[in-house]
């Protein structure tokens, strides 16, 4: 799936700022959890509903899908 003419400039801002890293855990949804709940994840829906920008990336997301 692409995001049309802005993937571009949204693949620019993430190779400069996004940083990913991991730990094999047998377990994966336990930190997730404890991840999503302390740390400020505005593009995760799961476990999310309760960010300000659910909603709306929630909406930008079927549109985008549609």
């Amino acid at each position: 799936m692409t995001f049309g003419a802005g993937e571009s400039k949204l693949n620019e801002r993430l190779a400069a700022n996004a940083f990913v890293c991991w730990v094999e855990n047998e377990k994966p949804w336990e930190p997730e959890s404890s991840l999503i709940g302390s740390v400020c994840l505005p593009l995760n829906l799961a476990q999310n509903k309760n960010h300000a920008f659910y909603a709306r990336l929630k909406h930008c997301r079927a549109a985008a899908k549609a």
